[in-house]
């Protein structure tokens, strides 16, 4: 049958080709022949192609531009039956039946493409060498060449993948040259056509065969080039070296290493600042500056104090820019900003390293680690001195005002009590603290008393009422009557209250963050307005992206004015969008788009360190749709990545919001103000609890804790009364060693509460009786376990000491001396578990050179390996992040090498350590030791010396040595083979190293490659006969490419690996000496926590969710409660209350709380360790929950620990260490504050790396 196409013009033709070739592909070989209609024909249209053969789709064309129609060409009329009538037309065929696309010609393109791959068609001579020559000199000598056979004889093909732009156009307006350009659809990989043209079906071309390459000329020509294969241009190129006399240079001995000296020279324009050193007396100028500056400011400013190399305090004030611009704060000349390329690494602003070196080799010489920023400045005697600040020392400045308030409560409150208050009827009534309203915000009104008993506002900002804020906390009441609600007098405050809690508590909507981009606006939050737009702009699908970025230009402001530097992330966007209007009409001559390409492009590489990652990505997808620049793509794809890895979302790219609804919800203030009695409540169990207790001295460790929570809260009077009967509980028993540790433990605690509750030098006594007790017990000849709980008292003790400080700055200072005298005084094993435990007191403190001291001493002296790993680590820890000195590194890396059969996958730790510290390359030192360790037999620790090394490189962001080397790992990796006896389970030790570095593809950035890596390591998993094993290999596989941004195939590979963990459990016999099978639900349990970790919350992760704990019912359900399978019966109910965790990290409170409640049942029929340990995971559940149902799921916890204490004094212990961290963190929300920060973070990673992974520049 044949058929007409009827059309009216080129446009017409396309429009309906481009519907036709989606619904049938085969279209551009369907054999047609163009006829020229010499009569009217239906619809007035004047085009026909007639078809023969498969049918046509029907044309859609709503403007009748276009039709299809039954037809026959007969003895020169054209037959056409249309709307039911019998058309005649007279009509000429022009041309033979041919496939469709040699009939259409190509037609001018309206505007070049953007990027694209483009081959020549060269003719051999002396014009190919010139344009050879040419690109050479650019250094395009990425050229390719092969021959091929046209009409016009043998031409070279020259493809130079993108173009040089200057090149191309000037050779091809000759006729020596001639261009084509690489059809972009995603199968016709070997068509081209020729430059300048685009045909209308080249995306549905068919590719030529094998070997074959189809090039379209512009005049329709089709022809197909038999070329050879494409090889290197250097194949080609005759240089000749016996043109010119050679010498010969024999090899000389290696010349000694060369010491050459980084110093800091003069910058021609300085920098940004974004840190600043302030000495500590200087803090009235501080104050000035938090006076000055706007709160909504002074978010994005943290504050650590610290000490200088002369011991003298100093504020570190660093600003957390998030894309704003940097603002330049009156603090004095001593400022710093970050190395182009190392943000951790600072210098002055008006200064820059020298000489100029590769940023590893910085890295490297400054020993830069994650989480510690460095400062450089210049010595008396212009030599380099290093100062490092751990990033957890710095503080937000509101955290600072805290401080403020504890050092100074005790005179403040004074003040306060002498004031003459007469509150009357007000006295039970909640007070709020008015804060006092900037010039440019206007927050939600605070209720208003009657204008005759308004409080007088204070006269120097609220600076006063800031720091007696504390002092106002409400104390819990039953009788209390709730204060009457009054109506906002700002309904746009609400508004935005009520849109950040749904943005950051539920999922959130593009429109749900326009509206908080609109709102934020208008109160004059330019800069939060626009994180709200970008976060909007995220969420928006493919297309609409790019239209809104287009639109929020107007939002932000217009056209960035020419020749201004982009100071802020506003100016940026307005920076990249005016650059795309500006290249996008195509009129700019090739100098003009390089000029306006090169400054978009200087400008986006200068700020992208200060950049979220989302700014990041939109900018230069932005710019990219111009560009076509896929270099540029794949850089900043792996940089992304490979920052997601190592940084995750960093605190910056947090909404202050977040933080203050997650507080809200989550955190302390759930303990305080209206969740008080919960609270207080909740504390009345653990003192029950305390109470159950068999052992006195144990019963007085406990209830100590309890009071110091009291205090805490601001309950002074019951904490000092719960202090006084403790104490005497303490005294009890003290011919009892062990009960002696425990009540010299709850002394010191008690010391503590008094100086909070009670006041400065309170509590030294108990602090003072409880050091003498400890060293005393400590002196004494005891039993291996009673020396261990002195040990941890002796730590304890310190603690105490820390805490007490937080409420009497610097109280017990000869005390602390006498302490650390005594410790010295006693043995060198007691030294190093006293040492460990106490690291991070010591830290607070400020007697961190003291622990520097005695760990180098304890590492030279002959402790257990095991103590001296834990020394080790503290080192680095007292040196605050930076990294060891060259002596320690050599005292560490000497102690590691003496013991090679002791290095394993925890103790490589310590030579991490000193790779960070070591003046040699990382790698380097690491190959010399894998050597000595290889020659000295020890394979496995050699590999294992390989894979920090690696994890070295990975920090240092090492990307050019780091993939070649991880290929080359996991390659060897695969070929080990232990020797006999060395592992459990046949494979271990080569599972252990292969899952270890699959952890590392993702930190290294690797994409394709890394995907192609992991890949392999799942099929060579699939041929694994240990179940263990190969679950294993297949989960390390599954969860770095997660991290790659392939989250969909992450959750195939684990639904895989549950589904045959859960299979190969149910097929195994449990017999009494059968394999322990119940060890598979530690792959099952892995993979409930896998779940949350890819973020799959949806139907199918809730599904897998399910037929885990189904199985866990099962299990429990057949197995008896006793015998050797209880252990079965541990791993079922440990599965069980992962899943129920699992469901809460996904926000489904309801199915958590039901699972809760079944493994509550399931755990009181345990007894002993099992029971503490399943009373640990019901904790970490309760623990991050919200205020309103933490309380009820952590009181269930506290009676069954209360119902089973009584036993042996170890178990007890056990009891009391777990209720003591649950109520810490219930009272405090630490745990579900930061559990709900992660998740959120988590959610945002989740959105970034899916997006980044797979996005081109050409979509948005």
């Amino acid at each position: 049958m044949s058929q007409v196409l009827l059309f009216a013009d080129d446009r017409a033709l396309a429009a309906f080709l481009g519907g036709a070739a989606t619904l049938r592909p085969g279209i551009s070989e369907a054999p047609c022949q163009e006829l020229d209609l010499q009569g009217p024909a239906p619809g007035a249209l004047t085009r026909a192609l007639l078809f023969d053969g498969e049918p046509l789709p029907a044309s859609a064309d709503p403007c009748n531009t276009s039709c299809v129609l039954p037809a026959a060409l007969r003895g020169g009329k054209l037959e056409v039956r249309a709307q039911g009538k019998q058309h005649s037309i007279a009509a000429e065929a022009l041309s033979e039946p041919r496939a469709l696309a040699q009939i259409l010609h190509p037609l001018p393109w309206r505007s070049p493409p953007a990027g694209g791959e483009v081959l020549y068609l060269c003719e051999l001579g002396d014009d190919f060498a010139r344009f050879v020559s040419e690109h050479l000199e650019l250094g395009r000598d990425d050229l390719r060449t092969a021959t091929a056979e046209t009409p016009w004889g043998t031409r070279v093909l020259l493809d130079s993948g993108p173009p040089a732009w200057f090149l191309l156009e000037r050779w091809v307006e000759g006729e020596r040259v001639r261009a084509f350009r690489r059809s972009p659809g995603a199968r016709a990989r070997r068509v081209y056509v020729e430059w300048g043209y685009e045909h209308p079906l080249e995306r549905w071309l068919r590719d030529p065969p094998e070997g074959e390459l189809l090039l379209i000329t512009a005049d329709g020509q089709h022809l197909r080039c038999a070329a050879t294969e494409f090889s290197d241009l250097a194949q080609l190129l005759d240089l000749e070296p016996g043109r010119f006399p050679t010498t010969e240079l024999s090899p000389a001995p290696a010349p000694p290493r060369l010491s050459v000296a980084l110093r800091l020279e003069g910058r021609v324009t300085p920098l940004d600042p974004t840190l600043w050193l302030l000495p500590g007396s200087e803090q009235a100028r501080l104050e000035r500056l938090l006076a000055q500056t706007p709160e909504d400011e002074l978010r994005n400013l943290l504050l650590a104090t610290i000490e200088g190399p002369d011991g003298a305090p100093l504020f570190a004030v660093r600003e957390v820019l998030a894309g704003r611009a940097p603002r330049l704060l009156p603090l004095g000349e001593r400022c710093f900003a970050p190395h182009p390329g190392l943000p951790n690494l600072l210098l002055p602003c008006d200064e820059r390293l020298a000489p100029p070196l590769r940023d590893d080799r910085y890295a490297t010489a400054f020993g830069l680690t994650g989480g510690i920023l460095t400062l450089l400045e210049r010595g008396p005697a212009d030599e380099l001195t290093q100062l490092t600040i751990p990033e957890r020392a710095f503080q937000s400045i509101e955290r600072l005002i805290d401080f403020v308030v504890h050092t100074e409560a005790r005179r403040l409150e004074a003040i306060v009590r002498e004031a003459p208050f007469a509150l009357e009827e007000f006295a039970e009534v909640d007070l709020e603290v008015p804060r006092v309203e900037r010039e440019h915000e206007r927050l939600p009104a605070t209720p208003q008393l009657p204008q005759e008993e308004e409080e007088p506002k204070p006269k120097t900002r609220g600076r006063l009422l800031g720091k007696l804020r504390d002092f106002f906390v409400p104390s819990p009441s039953e009788e209390r009557p709730a204060l009457p609600a009054t109506p906002s007098a700002d309904p746009g405050a609400a508004q935005l209250a009520e849109l950040e809690a749904t943005l950051t508590l539920e999922a959130p909507t593009a429109e749900a963050w326009f509206k908080l981009g609109r709102l934020q606006g208008a109160r004059g939050g330019a800069e939060e307005a626009l994180r709200a737009f970008e976060n909007g702009l995220w969420l928006l699908p493919a297309g609409e992206g790019f239209a809104a970025l287009q639109q929020l230009a107007n939002e932000l402001g217009g056209p960035l004015p020419p020749r201004k530097a982009p100071e802020s992330a506003s100016d940026l966007y307005r920076a990249v969008l005016t650059y795309c209007a500006a290249v996008a009409d195509g009129e700019q001559d090739a100098s003009r788009y390089r000029e306006l390409t090169e400054r978009v492009y200087e400008a986006l590489r200068a700020q992208q360190v200060r950049l979220r990652k989302k700014t990041r990505w939109l900018l230069w997808a932005a710019v990219g749709r111009e560009t076509g620049d896929a270099i540029e793509l794949e850089r900043q794809r792996e940089d992304l990545l490979s920052e997601l890895v190592l940084r995750g979302i960093e605190d910056r790219e947090v909404p202050p919001f977040v933080r203050r609804v997650l507080l809200d919800e989550f955190g302390y203030k759930a303990a305080t103000g209206s969740g008080a009695s919960e609270a207080l409540s909740f504390l009345e169990a653990a003192s029950g609890f305390s109470g159950s207790l068999s052992l006195p001295a144990l019963q007085a460790k406990s209830s100590a804790h309890v009071a110091w929570l009291l205090a805490v809260l601001g309950e002074s009077k019951a904490a000092l009364a719960t202090a006084k009967r403790v104490e005497r509980t303490a005294r009890t028993g003290r011919e009892d060693a062990q009960g002696a540790v425990f009540g010299a433990a709850a002394l010191a605690r008690l010391g503590a509460v008094r100086e909070r509750a009670a006041g400065r030098e309170q509590g030294l006594e108990l602090i003072e009786r409880s050091l003498h007790w400890i060293v005393s017990l400590a002196t004494a000849k005891q039993s291996s376990h009673v020396e261990s709980e002195a040990a941890k008292a002796f730590a304890d003790w310190f603690s105490a000491l820390e805490d007490a400080r937080s409420a009497s700055p610097g109280v017990g200072a000869p005390l602390l001396e006498e302490a650390l005298e005594r410790l010295r005084e006693r043995s060198p094993e007691l030294q190093a578990k006293v040492l460990s435990g106490a690291a991070q007191a010591w830290l607070s403190l400020g007697v961190e050179e003291q622990g520097l001291t005695l760990a180098r001493t304890l590492l030279a002296s002959d402790l257990r390996y095991e103590l001296c790993e834990k020394i080790v680590l503290c080192l680095e820890d007292f040196t605050r992040g930076r990294p060891l000195g060259e002596a320690d590194a050599g005292r560490v890396l000497e102690f590691f090498l003496a013991n090679p059969r002791r290095i394993d996958e925890i103790s490589i730790q310590m030579f991490e350590v000193v790779l960070r510290a070591h003046p040699q390359d990382p790698w380097e030192l690491g190959e010399r030791v894998r050597a000595q360790l290889n020659d000295g037999g020890h394979v496995y620790a050699a590999r294992l010396i390989g894979l920090a090394s690696l994890r070295r490189l990975a920090e240092l962001r090492d990307r050019r040595r780091g993939p070649e080397l991880l290929d080359a790992a996991l390659a060897d990796a695969w070929t080990h083979k232990a020797p006999p006896g060395a592992e459990r389970r046949r494979g271990e030790q080569r599972m252990r190293l292969v899952t270890r570095l699959a952890s590392l593809v993702p930190r290294f950035g690797m994409r394709d490659r890394g995907l192609a890596l992991l890949g392999d390591i799942q099929r060579r998993a699939e041929s694994e006969e240990d179940p263990y094993i190969r679950n294993e290999l297949l989960m390390s596989a599954g969860m770095a490419i997660s991290k790659l941004g392939d989250s969909l195939n992450s959750f195939k590979v684990l639904d895989q690996i549950a589904a045959q963990a859960m299979a190969s459990f149910r097929a195994a016999e449990l017999g009494e000496n059968g394999p322990p099978a119940w060890l598979l639900f530690e792959t099952i349990e892995e993979c409930a926590h896998g779940v949350i970790e890819l973020g799959e919350t949806g139907e199918h992760g809730q599904g897998l969710l399910a037929r885990i704990a189904e199985l866990a019912r099962e299990t429990l359900k057949r197995l008896p409660h006793e015998g050797h399978l209880v252990s079965a019966r541990f791993f079922a109910c440990k599965a069980l209350v992962r899943t129920s965790h699992s469901y809460l990290a996904m926000g489904n409170l309801d199915l958590a709380r039901a699972l809760f409640d079944e493994s509550y049942e399931h755990v009181k029929r345990f007894v002993g360790q099992d029971l503490v340990d399943l009373l640990e995971q019901l904790a970490e559940v309760a623990g991050e929950l919200d205020g309103r149902h933490r309380y009820g799921v952590a009181h269930k916890v506290i009676e069954l620990a209360q119902a089973r204490s009584g036993g042996s004094p170890f178990f007890e212990r056990g009891l009391v260490d777990l209720i003591d961290r649950l109520t810490t963190n219930i009272v405090r929300g630490e745990s579900a504050f930061t559990a709900a920060l992660k998740r959120w973070k988590g959610r945002e990673e989740r959105l970034i790396r899916d997006r980044v992974a797979v996005e081109e520049f050409g979509e948005s």
